[in-house]
């Protein structure tokens, strides 16, 4: 959870901004689409979430063998 205090942005929509930073850094731009209901915080973001959050850790914190 945030800590910062924004008269412009709701505690909830930095925390969403915070859950999506990296997907935004990492994933090309043509999904920030998905990134983006995320983001907004849209019905089936959740679901959106985990699929890209697995699919993130699976592509760069994935253990060389």
């Amino acid at each position: 959870n945030s800590v910062v205090k924004n008269p412009f942005l709701s505690k909830e929509r930095l925390n969403n901004l915070l859950r999506t930073f990296c997907l935004y850094v990492r994933f090309d731009k043509d999904r920030w689409k998905d990134i983006g209901k995320i983001e907004n915080g849209l019905s089936g973001s959740e679901e959106i979430f985990r699929g890209l959050s697995d699919e993130y850790q699976k592509r760069y914190f994935a253990y060389a063998v």
